[in-house]
């Protein structure tokens, strides 16, 4: 069964496991101090830290994403009035890009299926042109040379 990645932790207490949660704004730095505490408590790991941690205009904020641990045996306080529920890493998540979901990349041809399908176009497209000429070629002659 494929891992899932997009479940949530609910709730104000993390058990042992890795999360990811982007933090935008004014949580930024908010969240950048909450860590140093967890970390100092032995409650949390960062893993990866990605993006700018100042605040920033929101429109051009790109956020800051961490990936962190509760180790094994911890439990971790979390303040999900004020961060929103962390998301569960599952083992395939080592960096932002990861945890965005985006479609396959479009089949993009070779030279040769583009040359051999733009030649069997062009090829087509000929013959229908020469399949016109010949018919407008049967009806002038028809109009100039009646039979009688």
């Amino acid at each position: 069964m494929a891992e899932s990645k997009g479940k949530l932790q609910r709730g104000p207490i993390l058990p042992a496991g890795r999360y990811w949660q982007d933090f935008f704004g004014q949580k930024k730095p908010q969240a950048l101090a909450w860590f140093k505490v967890q970390i100092q408590n032995g409650r949390a790991k960062i893993i990866v830290q990605e993006g700018d941690p100042t605040p920033n205009i929101p429109v051009a904020d790109d956020g800051l994403w961490i990936l962190w641990e509760v180790p094994t045996g911890k439990t971790m306080p979390w303040p999900e009035l004020e961060f929103g529920a962390p998301t569960i890493a599952v083992s395939s998540v080592k960096t932002r890009e990861d945890t965005v979901d985006a479609p396959p990349p479009e089949h993009q041809p070779t030279l040769e299926e583009a040359f051999s399908s733009t030649a069997t176009k062009f090829g087509m497209t000929l013959g229908f042109i020469a399949f016109g000429a010949v018919a407008v070629n049967a009806i002038i002659n028809s109009i100039l040379n009646p039979r009688r």
